[in-house]
C-alpha cells in the first residue's frame, strides 16, 4: 500500500502527462488550423499586390506604346511565410509570368467591310496580339487561378472560370479606335520579381475611316464583357469557333484609327509605312488612365476584391 509520498508522486506524473497532452493538442490545432489561415492571409495580401502590379503593367504598356518609350514593369512572383515557433511552414509560394497567343480562327486583328489596312497602320505584316498572365502556385489560397492583361484590360480569373474585370478598356473611345498589339514571347517563373521590359514601337494613325465597318479583335473575354466595357458605344458579337469578338461601328461617322505596337521583352519589329501618320504623343497619358470596375458591385477597398476563402466571380 503506497504511502502519502507515493500518492503525491503519482499525482505529479499524471499532471505532467495531462500538461504534455494539452501542449501536443494545442500544437496540433495551431498546425492544422491557425497556421494555414495565417498563411492564407499572407498569400491573399500577395495576390492583392499582384493585382496592383498587373494594373501597373497595363498602364505601362499603353504609355510605352503611345509615347514610343522603353519602360520596365515589375510583377512579384512569390512570397514567403513568416517563421513560426514549434510549427512547420511549407516552402514559400511562387508563380509565373508568361505571354500567351490568343488562339483559334480569329487570332489576327483585322478590319472588315472597309478599305483601311490596319496592318499597314501598325507596320506589322501579321497583326496578332498576346495576353500577359500571372499564374500563382499557392499552398492555401485556392480560389484564384490567375491575373491577365489583354487588349488594355486587366482581369482576375477564379478557379471556377469566372472573371472579375479590374480595369476599363482604352481601345474604343467615341470615334477613336486605338489598338495596342502586344508582340513577342516572355516567360519567367520563380519567387522573385519578374521585370518585363516593354518596348514601344513606331506608331501610326489613319485620320478617316468611314463607317460602317467592323473590327475583329482576338480576346479571351466574352462578347458580353466587351459590351459592358464599351458602354454600348458599338455592337459586339462573339466569333463562332474562335477566341475573338467582332465590334461593329455604325455608319455616317468618320473614325480615327490609331495603332501603338508594344514588344514584350524585345522590340516589336514594326516599321513605319507610307500612309500611316505619326501618332499624337501625350506625355501625361500614363497618369490619366482611369481604372473602372465594370462587373458587379463597385469595391470600396482593394481588399474587397477577393475573399480569402471564396468570392463571387463575374463571367
Amino acid at each position: 500500500m503506497a504511502g502519502p509520498g507515493g500518492d503525491r508522486g503519482q499525482a505529479i506524473q499524471v499532471g505532467a502527462i495531462l500538461l504534455f497532452t494539452i501542449l501536443v493538442i494545442a500544437l496540433a490545432v495551431q498546425q492544422a488550423y491557425l497556421v494555414p489561415n495565417q498563411d492564407r492571409q499572407v498569400e491573399f495580401d500577395h495576390f492583392t499586390g499582384v493585382q496592383n502590379d498587373m494594373e501597373h503593367l497595363r498602364n505601362t504598356v499603353m504609355t510605352a506604346g503611345q509615347q514610343g518609350l522603353t519602360l520596365p514593369a515589375g510583377v512579384t512572383l512569390g512570397t514567403r511565410y513568416p517563421p513560426r515557433l514549434l510549427t512547420v511552414q511549407p516552402p514559400g509560394a511562387s508563380g509565373s509570368l508568361r505571354t500567351h497567343t490568343i488562339g483559334g480562327a480569329g487570332d489576327v486583328i483585322r478590319l472588315e467591310h472597309t478599305s483601311a489596312n490596319v496592318s499597314k497602320i501598325c507596320g506589322l505584316g501579321t497583326l496578332t496580339t498576346r495576353t500577359v498572365t500571372y499564374t500563382p502556385q499557392y499552398n492555401y489560397l485556392h480560389s484564384v487561378a490567375n491575373v491577365t492583361y489583354e487588349n488594355t484590360v486587366a482581369y482576375t480569373t477564379g478557379r471556377s472560370g469566372g472573371r472579375y474585370v479590374q480595369t476599363g478598356q482604352a481601345i474604343v473611345s467615341g470615334t477613336t479606335i486605338h489598338l495596342y498589339p502586344l508582340v513577342g514571347p516572355y516567360n519567367q517563373s520563380g519567387s522573385g520579381t519578374a521585370s518585363m521590359t516593354l518596348y514601344g514601337g513606331v506608331t501610326g494613325k489613319n485620320d478617316s475611316v468611314r463607317g460602317p465597318f467592323s473590327l475583329l479583335l482576338p480576346t479571351r473575354l466574352s462578347a458580353g464583357t466587351w459590351r459592358n466595357l464599351t458602354s454600348g458605344q458599338s455592337t459586339v458579337q462573339s466569333v463562332p469557333g474562335s477566341e475573338a469578338v467582332n465590334i461593329t461601328f455604325s455608319g455616317g461617322k468618320n473614325y480615327t484609327l490609331k495603332c501603338s505596337p508594344v514588344g514584350a521583352g524585345s522590340p516589336p519589329g514594326n516599321t513605319s509605312t507610307a500612309g500611316a501618320k505619326t501618332n499624337d504623343v501625350s506625355p501625361s497619358f500614363g497618369s490619366h488612365v482611369t481604372l473602372r470596375h465594370r462587373r458587379g458591385p463597385d469595391p470600396v477597398r482593394r481588399s474587397d476584391r477577393l475573399g480569402v476563402d471564396e468570392r463571387t466571380w463575374y463571367g
